[in-house]
């Protein structure tokens, strides 16, 4: 559940592609050598971009966390993993935003735990303008 393997993140992603019709994603992750996850999504036909890959990054690099938090969080679809506190983070801005809980997935979740994510459990409003 918490380390998924390169091959399911990349089905995974497919799979979104095709049912949201999307042909590009934008990819964040903290995989500190492209060889371990980006090269592998690449193999498996993941047509994908990263903060600052094809264009020098605007701000320091301390910064490409809170960039990646920010793009996901308006990203019409969100895919993140269940036990991480970014994930979470991108969770709760995209409650506050207003984005239906139909349009956030995870890795980790059986059919049933993602039922209970969409529709019963209510989002806090501590971070809430």
């Amino acid at each position: 559940m918490c380390y998924p393997t390169t091959e399911v993140v990349a089905r995974r992603i497919l799979a979104a592609q095709a049912h949201y019709g999307v042909r590009r994603v934008f990819l964040a992750t903290d995989s500190p050598k492209p060889e371990l996850f980006e090269h592998v999504l690449a193999s498996h036909g993941v047509d994908f971009s990263r903060y600052g890959q094809h264009y020098p990054a605007a701000l320091p690099e301390e910064f490409a966390l809170p960039v990646d938090q920010l793009v996901c969080a308006q990203a019409p679809y969100f895919l993140g993993n269940v036990p991480s506190t970014v994930t979470a983070t991108i969770v709760q801005e995209r409650d506050n935003a207003g984005h239906p809980r139909d349009t956030t997935d995870f890795f980790g979740f059986e059919p049933d735990e993602l039922a209970q994510f969409r529709d019963g459990w209510e989002p806090s409003r501590a971070f809430a303008c």
